[in-house]
């Protein structure tokens, strides 16, 4: 999906304040389809306080994909193998420049 550019950058600056350099994004697979062309991911990251905060409207935006019908999960197309690794690579690279900046772990 196409966002606006000034939506983009607000978005990106402020994942940027919450995401450091190095951080481990979290991925929550709510859903996938049967034919497992489709999976719906939620994504988090672990904030100092001990807090778990929900970047998926943010991270959807940094990287094109939509919400679910329920404004809680990303929607991921395609047969990727493994779609949270992909997903967080993508808005590494969103975000860094780089695919590697951000790491990836599975709740």
């Amino acid at each position: 999906m196409k966002y606006p550019k000034s939506q983009i950058e607000d978005t990106k600056d402020t994942l940027l304040s919450r995401i450091p350099n190095k951080s481990t994004i979290y991925t929550i697979l709510r859903h996938r389809s049967r034919s497992g062309m489709t999976r719906h991911v939620s994504a988090v990251v672990l904030v100092k306080d001990g807090y778990l905060v929900n970047l998926s409207y943010g991270a959807a935006i940094m990287t094109g994909y939509i919400m679910d019908a329920e404004g809680g999960a990303i929607v991921i197309r395609g047969s990727y193998e493994d779609a949270g690794p992909v997903f967080v690579a993508k808005l590494s690279k969103a975000l860094y420049g780089n695919t590697e900046t951000l790491r990836h772990e599975w709740l």
